[in-house]
């Protein structure tokens, strides 16, 4: 029986969008579609966006890069990459 892996799955999350949310949307399915795959692999997929974006809706973020979004978005995946 092999181990399981707790998995980071990485992408854009605003990159080439131009913030355009259906392009954002698109890319974070995207990474979704991927952790499915990763979960069905048997291995535990984890996805920043699943951290981060809860948080910054109770945080009262309003929009992409107001100083909410810069206070927990990236500091997020960087302490996930880390572990």
């Amino acid at each position: 029986m092999s181990k399981q892996l707790m998995i980071l799955v990485a992408g854009p999350y605003r990159g080439g969008t131009g913030d355009d949310p259906v392009k954002i949307q698109a890319n974070v399915e995207a990474m979704e579609d991927m952790s499915l795959k990763v979960f069905r692999r048997g291995h535990l997929p984890v996805m920043g966006e699943w951290f981060a974006l809860p948080l910054l809706k109770h945080a009262g973020s309003k929009k992409i890069g107001d100083a909410v979004f810069d206070e927990i978005f990236h500091p997020v995946a960087r302490e996930l990459i880390g572990k």
